[in-house]
Parts: C-alpha cells; structure tokens; sequence
C-alpha cells in the first residue's frame, strides 16, 4: 500500500494525485449535454414515444449532443438482442439512424453483466451464471423479475458479450453505451482475486470490447472505473420526491434521493475530469409527474451544470415554458463558464462557493 501526503489547493492535490496514478482520459470524450428515455417512460417506451421526445429535444434552442434510449426495448434483461418487436417494430438500427440524421449522437442502455429471471439467458444458460463458495447462483437484485449475476470469466459470457457489444455498436449504430448494474460483476470474491479485481477485471473488458464507443458507467464501485468508461454515475439515482418516501428514508445511502444525489455530486466534483466525466443523473424542470418544489428543481440543475460533465434531462423539451428556456441557457453558461471552489452544509443549507466571469459567487441551497 502506498500512502500519498502532497499539499496545495484543491486542484493542484487532486491533479496531483490523479497524474501519480496514470489515469489517461480519452480527449474525444468531451462534455455532452442530451436526454435519456428513464425519467420520463421508465420501461414503457416505443419506436412512436421515442421518435415525439427527440422532436422535443430539437425543438429547444440549446443543441442536444447524445439521445439516449434506456431500459425497456429488450424483450427482457440479459437478452440485448432481442428487441420487442412490438414496441420498436422497425428495430433498433431505425431509430440510431434517425437519431443521426437529427444531428445527436445514438445512445443504448444495457446492463451487460446481469440476466433477469425471465430472460432466455437464464432460462436456458445457468452454466454462465455466478456462483458462491457453495455453488449457488449469485443473485444481483428484485429488479425486474429479479436478476442474476453473470460470470464473467466465463468464455461463453465474454463471446456472447462481444457479439452484443459488435451488433448494437457495430450493426445497430449507437456510439454511447450506458453500462448499468455493473457491481453484479464482483459480488462475492474468487478464490485467487479480490473483488476489487474481479472488478477491475470486468471493467478492462468492456473497454476493449466496445471498441471507440463511449462508455457511460453505472452501479459501478468508482475506483474501478477510473480510465476505463468515459463518464460515470458518481452517486444514486434521483427521485421524483426531494427525499424519497419516508421509509426508504432508512436504507442505504446510495438509495434513491434527489437530495443524496446532489450531495454525491457536489462532494465527488473532483473526479470531474480526472477520472471519467461525471454523470450527476437527469435534472428535471417539468412541473409534472415530480413532488420537487420549484427551488428543489433549481436546485439540481445549477447542480448538475456545475459539477459534471453529463448534463442530461427526461424531459419533454418541447413544452418548457419561457422561465425553464431560461432556467435551461443559465444552465449552459454555468458548466462552460462557472467554476466550484469549495463547498460545505451547515445547519441545513448546501453552501457551494463558486467563480463566475472572474466574480466570487456563493450558492446557498436548502436540504
């Protein structure tokens, strides 16, 4: 083990550390600002719901760079590619090429290390499957009908794996991949790696077997991604509610929060850039399907705009009314121009100090 002690300001420190450690980011993988199908439909999109909402993103003045297309195309989770043909009757390329033609870059979800209990991949290949130190299979989650991890040193998992990664890449055309529930990769240890490894070791190969596809990793523990994906979810998902139902109140921290994800963001800023780009989760500025107050919203836009480099919504574009246009330019000017020196929470409030065009600016928000 290796101890480091350097002294500076936060920059110097952490360009200090991250330069020690060898991480080399890809330099195409610049800052993206677009929209993801989750927060909107969850799984209940179409090739029809798809197709309206990429009308809406151009309908905004702001120039979209990715659409995303999440969960809810595959006929079930672990089979990639069999797409419901009910749904996106046309395929999945069809609708790659038409977010091409709109000017943004195709984006897929996938969850590539997991198979949920319904899928053809755990009905018919229980061998690829993870397996303790009894000999069980190793189950992931209550996700879906519940899902399983694969195993990852399997050579049938990385072949079916690569053909995966080769068709919707390759044949289907998308060029953004969101890689989620990738923690179901080290679950338990083997005998001769650490989780860690284990880890690190899954992460290696999705890289190669992606080829020069941006990577977006998700449900991953962080510092098995450093260098390896291009961005990366730095904290839990948001919710709809500020704080999530009071029950929930009581699990994990990485639960589902708006609240927890804009503490993850603010105080997991300095991998910004140094590790990966940071994925914050969506903002949202509708006023609909949300419980968020108007300075909760506000809230995690300026957030998100400050301290990452995915800037990503679920919204309907096409109906902002002229206070969210505006909310929506302040937002682009903050992540190219703004800059957080520091921030703390004291006595309920989240204080985040900033540089703005040379001027000390201090943000107050109210947890």
């Amino acid at each position: 083990m290796q101890l480091l002690l350097t002294e500076g300001n936060e920059k110097e420190v952490f360009d200090r550390y991250f330069e020690l450690l060898g991480i080399r980011l890809r330099p195409e993988a610049k800052p993206i600002f677009g929209y993801t199908s989750w927060y909107r439909h969850y799984q209940n999109i179409t090739s029809d719901i798809i197709r309206e909402d990429l009308e809406g993103l151009l309908s905004q003045h702001e120039k979209a760079d990715v659409f995303q297309i999440d969960d809810g195309y595959q006929t079930a989770v672990g089979d990639w590619l069999s797409v419901d043909a009910d749904k996106f009757p046309d395929g999945m390329a069809q609708v790659a090429s038409e977010i091409r033609d709109a000017g943004m870059l195709p984006g897929i979800w996938m969850a590539p290390f997991a198979c949920e209990e319904k899928s053809e991949i755990f009905q018919h290949h229980k061998d690829w499957l993870l397996t303790d130190e009894n000999g069980y299979s190793v189950k992931g989650g209550s996700n879906w009908s519940g899902f399983y991890a694969l195993d990852i040193y399997n050579e049938n998992v990385r072949s079916y794996l690569r053909e995966v990664f080769r068709t919707v890449t390759q044949e289907w055309g998308y060029k953004l991949l969101k890689l989620d529930f990738l923690y179901a990769a080290c679950i338990v240890p083997r005998r001769d790696k650490t989780r860690g490894q284990v880890m690190a070791d899954g992460m290696k190969f999705l890289r190669e077997i992606a080829g020069d596809a941006f990577i977006l990793g998700c449900g991953v523990p962080l510092a098995s991604a450093f260098g390896r994906v291009d961005y990366c979810r730095i904290g839990c998902d948001v919710s709809l509610d500020w704080d999530d139902k009071p029950h929930m109140r009581l699990m994990h921290r990485e639960r589902v929060s708006t609240k927890n994800t804009i503490l993850n963001s603010v105080f997991r800023r300095q991998l910004d850039g140094r590790a990966f780009g940071n994925d914050p989760d969506v903002f949202l500025l509708r006023t609909d399907q949300n419980t968020m107050t108007g300075d909760q919203r506000l809230a995690l836009a300026e957030v998100n705009a400050l301290c990452g480099s995915v800037l990503f919504t679920s919204d309907d574009a096409s109906v902002y009314d002229e206070d969210q246009c505006k909310v929506l330019r302040r937002m682009m000017r903050l992540r190219k121009d703004a800059e957080v020196l520091s921030a703390e929470v004291s006595s309920g409030l989240l204080k985040v100090h900033v540089r703005y065009h040379d001027k000390l600016v201090i943000r107050i928000y109210p947890l």
